[in-house]
């Protein structure tokens, strides 16, 4: 079996709170299946999870569920964010984010697939941190989807809590606050 630190890695973007929220849940390698089977009971066998589809009590049980995982959580939030700038702040966050998984010992991500080119702008932005010497060789980075055949459930984890901190920043919701033990949170300002 493979060891070390893996990272899932999600995002929300606040247009009310004009924030950008990229989230990584952090897992040992050893830890996964375990929790991949945790998360998957959030939904139907076929379905997937996810936060803004989902009911205040199915928000709050998914919350409860991700606060007992073996896993942490790095957050990167960006603002003030112009909504037609998104990909901007999200490079912003990415980096960062990158950055920070790579001296906390992660070595693979696990970033939530999008569309086919907005996955290679990921990617491109990957390679320009590394030309730049912003992150090492190591680090591998690489897309999944959280649904469908070969769906991965762990990427749940960071769309839970990038959703709660995302209602914390717009609403003040206090769910967020049931994970604060286990996230570590980065702000940076976009200009």
């Amino acid at each position: 079996m493979t060891s070390g630190w893996i990272a899932y890695v999600d995002e929300s973007m606040r247009v009310g709170a004009g924030a950008y929220v990229l989230a990584a849940a952090c897992l040992e390698v050893v830890e996964c299946e375990d929790a991949r089977r945790t998360v998957a009971g959030l939904a139907k066998p076929g379905q997937r999870f996810h936060w803004r589809q989902s009911s205040v009590p199915m928000q709050h049980k998914a919350v409860g569920v991700v606060a007992g995982l073996p896993a942490l959580h790095l957050v990167v939030v960006a603002a003030p964010l112009d909504p037609r700038r998104q990909e901007r702040g999200r490079r912003q966050c990415l980096r960062r984010l990158l950055f920070e998984l790579e001296n906390s010992g992660v070595g693979r991500v696990v970033m939530e697939a999008r569309e086919q080119r907005l996955n290679a702008r990921d990617i491109q932005a990957v390679d320009a941190f590394r030309a730049a010497g912003l992150i090492g060789p190591d680090i591998v980075v690489e897309h999944a989807y959280p649904a469908g055949p070969a769906g991965e459930p762990l990427l749940w984890v960071p769309d839970i809590v990038a959703g709660a901190i995302g209602g914390e920043l717009d609403r003040g919701d206090p769910l967020a606050g049931q994970l604060s033990s286990v996230v570590t949170r980065y702000y940076i300002e976009l200009n």
